[in-house]
């Protein structure tokens, strides 16, 4: 782990990742956000917090968690230019220092597959803690249609320590849609998109996008 968060503050202290412009889909999921009852939305992984900051521009009290400590203080310096209050927190993504139910949607992008399956599941628990009832998910996914697919170390199933890319040495697992399904069944599925194009390299880029809602699907014994 310790080796992981120093990656992420090395790619983050050298530029990396700190992206200015909102995701298309954080975009596009404004309507829904304007239908909740409430406008408390966190970025799980938030980076150099360009999330954050769009939120908090279109009036939803934003919050921001991340690991690395490089990421938090470009989001930090970023907020303070803007004038905006610093809702920042470190932690690791499956550990959210929240209590429950304390947010009305949760994005987290290019974040949640860093990890093992068992990891994976994890985060979708403390996701769906944090959120409130009918709260909101805007997820992503590595596929398994990606260009990095099978290149590094397998440690399990689908899931590499990749040996290319910005962030290599760090864990993806790569995911076919029937996985991901599986993995949400706990959510609603409002949208889910493939998102591909080639890189600079004309390498495919593939990704799923996932629009989730919480509801009620707890058991009763």
């Amino acid at each position: 782990m310790e080796y992981e968060s120093e990656i992420w503050n090395n790619l983050f202290s050298n530029g990396e990742f700190v992206w200015k412009e909102p995701h298309e889909w954080v975009i596009r999921i404004l309507p829904s956000l304007e239908k909740l009852s409430g406008n408390r939305v966190l970025d799980l992984g938030c980076g150099a917090g360009r999330h954050v900051v769009f939120l908090r521009k279109h009036a939803y009290v934003s919050h921001g968690t991340d690991h690395a400590f490089a990421g938090l203080l470009s989001a930090r310096k970023w907020l303070l230019e803007e004038g905006f209050p610093m809702n920042l927190s470190q932690s690791q993504m499956d550990r959210l220092p929240y209590a429950t139910s304390s947010f009305d949607a949760v994005v987290c992008l290019y974040v949640i597959y860093h990890g093992t399956v068992k990891k994976i599941e994890s985060v979708f628990q403390e996701i769906r803690r944090v959120l409130g009832p009918d709260g909101l998910s805007l997820v992503t996914f590595i596929s398994d249609r990606h260009h990095r697919y099978g290149c590094g170390e397998e440690i399990e199933a689908n899931t590499f320590i990749t040996n290319i890319g910005a962030d290599a040495g760090i864990p993806h697992h790569f995911c076919g849609e029937e996985e991901i399904v599986r993995m949400v069944e706990e959510f609603e599925i409002v949208e889910l998109e493939l998102l591909e194009g080639m890189n600079e390299d004309g390498l495919l880029e593939s990704h799923w996008a996932m629009l989730l809602k919480k509801g009620v699907s707890e058991k009763v014994f």
